[in-house]
């Protein structure tokens, strides 16, 4: 998605993302600030988490939408690749930007696969981690807050400390089979 024209002017990103424990974890903080291989190189990333189990955000409006319209329109046979998947996805946006005649509700639908991280995980040591819902890295240091939004309430920082290990022998993986079209 970085590689994009459409993206390469992009140098700093505020990801936002569910406080629910299944996004909130360390190898994606990791991922996102470590600086010795960076997911996104030449971009610095600021990541923010909402209060869990703190009432809807709009991803969830986008995703419930999503799982609206393919139920309501499943091919005869299913959906069988992941890039059938995102055909399918992309017409429903498509659907929705005209009936609500709001462009907006159109999206990109991107399928995103990093084989780095099929056999082992990078992640961050932060003590108290689950405390904290703002992340950025600053030269050697991870600068953690217990509020997003607010410059420096509760600030505290750790150096980048990383931390490998194996993963499962299968990682957990979508069983949709990959056609590339």
């Amino acid at each position: 998605m970085f590689e994009t024209s459409f993206m390469q002017d992009v140098e700093t990103v505020h990801f936002w993302s569910d406080g629910g424990p299944h996004f909130r974890n360390k190898q994606l903080i990791q991922s996102l600030l470590n600086l010795e291989n960076p997911l996104l190189p030449g971009v610095s990333c600021e990541v923010n988490f909402n209060e869990p189990y703190h009432g809807k955000g709009e991803p969830d409006g986008i995703f419930g939408n999503y799982s609206t319209g393919i139920q309501r329109n499943m091919p005869k046979d299913g959906i069988q690749s992941i890039s059938s998947l995102s055909s399918q996805l992309r017409s429903v946006t498509q659907h929705q930007a005209e009936y609500y005649n709001d462009p907006s509700h159109e999206h990109e639908i991107i399928i995103y696969d990093i084989d780095r991280f099929d056999y082992y995980s990078d992640f961050l040591e932060i003590d108290q981690f689950k405390k904290y819902l703002n992340f950025i890295a600053i030269d050697d240091y991870i600068y953690v807050r217990p509020l997003t939004g607010i410059s420096d309430a509760g600030q505290a920082e750790f150096p980048i400390k990383c931390g490998t290990r194996s993963n499962k022998a299968t990682p957990k993986r979508s069983t949709v089979r990959i056609v590339n079209d």
